[in-house]
């Protein structure tokens, strides 16, 4: 993931998975990286780095990286995307569920992406 996009400062990662999540896709091209994280329960979120974004005028999220301004926003009762800017790059993150509007046990998924400095990363 790291290469598909190598001006980017940080790279999203997954501290661990909440029960009932698990991984059911990953893609790297040339200028973005993709994977996708599904619950049992049918929720899917689809974690996608790229080196720019067009970020939402929604206000920052509380919760902030060092160096990552996020924002949030809902598109519906059935989706919600964070949008985390940084140097080099940005995230997107977009959950969906199958019931609206999301719960907290489903938004849950959000807090174990974090992110990694590239030069964290061991060589491949």
């Amino acid at each position: 993931m790291a290469e598909s996009v190598p001006s980017a400062g940080l790279v999203p990662c997954v501290a661990g998975l909440p029960d009932g999540w698990a991984v059911e896709a990953f893609s790297a091209d040339d200028g973005a990286g993709t994977f996708t994280l599904v619950h049992e329960d049918g929720a899917q979120l689809r974690v996608v780095l790229r080196a720019t974004c067009v970020p939402a005028d929604d206000p920052l999220d509380g919760a902030q990286n060092e160096g990552v301004e996020q924002r949030m926003t809902g598109g519906d009762d059935r989706e919600v995307r964070w949008t985390s800017t940084f140097t080099g790059g940005c995230v997107v993150e977009t959950l969906t569920v199958p019931h609206a509007p999301a719960d907290d046990g489903t938004l849950e998924i959000h807090e174990a992406i974090g992110f990694l400095r590239r030069g964290e990363l061991a060589p491949v």
